[in-house]
């Protein structure tokens, strides 16, 4: 379900299941784009990041997207 809600018929009132399929779509949006397609290669890190930034506010939820990206920061600079 898009942040947006753009092209759902639904009235935005069952936060619980906006929240939890705005956690699935940010996990699946970073794994989509890490993983080998047979019409493209992986992204790199960054550039995946990137993407995910530009779907805040539209298809993912902003908090969603700033607190994924803060932890990502620290999953890099630790490694």
């Amino acid at each position: 379900m898009r942040f947006d809600q753009l092209g759902y018929p639904s009235d935005g009132k069952d936060w619980q299941q906006i929240l939890s399929s705005q956690v699935t779509a940010s996990s699946k949006a970073y794994d989509a784009l890490l993983a080998y397609r047979s019409y493209r290669s992986p992204l790199p890190v960054e550039e995946v990041l990137d993407n995910i930034s530009q779907l805040k506010g539209t298809q993912l939820h902003p908090l969603l997207v700033d607190g994924f990206m803060s932890f990502m920061k620290q999953v890099h600079t630790e490694h």
